[in-house]
């Protein structure tokens, strides 16, 4: 889908908010600075690198540079300021690399790879670990 919604917790309801630039699905989620950032996923066969920013206060989505591995079913959390993008499948094969995002250099950086691959993957930071 290209739609992105949001849910009302006063209503109970969900109501639309936007829309992405591309369908994707198999895509991590982000927030930083009150902006919402939309990385890798599949647009039906095809695995993205791609990433997106969307911010809520002006209703615009940002393109930002891709990721150097296209990955779908990654985890991705945010860690002292940084995106980390982690595992996944490249279209091909399950992944063990993560690749962190620094919003002030707006790059791609690889990081150590986990132990063993995996993709579908649950990240989360928990007390700045």
């Amino acid at each position: 889908a290209t739609t992105i919604e949001k849910y009302d917790l006063r209503t109970n309801i969900w109501i639309q908010a936007g829309m992405m630039n591309g369908r994707r699905l198999q895509f991590g989620v982000a927030v930083i600075d009150d902006k919402l950032f939309v990385i890798g996923g599949r647009d039906g066969l095809k695995t993205l690198n791609t990433v997106e920013c969307y911010n809520p206060k002006t209703k615009a989505w940002t393109v930002l540079p891709p990721m150097s591995t296209h990955r779908h079913g990654l985890g991705v959390t945010v860690l002292e300021g940084p995106i980390y993008a982690v595992g996944g499948h490249d279209g091909w094969s399950y992944l063990n690399t993560v690749e962190r995002w620094d919003p002030q250099s707006q790059q791609w950086t690889f990081v150590a790879s986990m132990s063993i691959a995996r993709s579908t993957v649950g990240v989360a930071a928990l007390n700045g670990k």
